[in-house]
């Protein structure tokens, strides 16, 4: 608890360490939900040391469990995946749950994740939540700056 919250304090945290913070999440989870939930986790080395603001990728693996696993009656895999490819940064948080219900509406968590998103980077970061097959998966991605000034020497 103590280091969770020596890192939420922070303004922004590198995904290695908010993965550490996942895993221990997941761990826990996985005690009190038993067979339930089936968690995997994976990271490149280049996307490990990107800068988040701290928060973003745990509020999508409680997204995940709380509206894939817990109405769940069978097992449901929790993916977390986070890559760079060719200046980007992509984090994916997928379920096999249930899926999104038809009156299906954004809340405060996912609102809030997009507002610290569009305040720390601007129009270089988007949070994609779409339906998958089975489930749910929520997209972060983020643009280096690199990236960015391609893109505006090439327009």
């Amino acid at each position: 608890m103590r280091g969770s919250t020596e890192l939420m304090a922070r303004d922004e945290v590198a995904l290695g360490e908010e993965l550490g913070l996942v895993r221990h999440y997941l761990a826990i989870m996985q005690a009190r939900l038993g067979e339930r939930l089936q968690a995997e986790l994976s990271s490149s080395p280049e996307a490990e040391v990107w800068t988040l603001p701290p928060g973003l990728l745990l509020t999508l693996v409680e997204n995940a469990l709380e509206h894939g696993v817990s109405p769940a009656l069978q097992p449901v895999k929790v993916q977390v995946a986070a890559a760079v490819q060719e200046g980007h940064l992509s984090v994916t948080v997928q379920d096999s749950g249930p899926g999104l219900s038809p009156d299906w509406q954004e809340g405060v968590g996912l609102a809030n994740a997009r507002e610290r998103l569009r305040h720390r980077f601007g129009d270089r970061a988007h949070l994609r939540v779409e339906a998958a097959e089975p489930g749910v998966r929520a997209t972060l991605s983020v643009a280096g700056p690199a990236a960015v000034e391609e893109v505006r020497h090439v327009c």
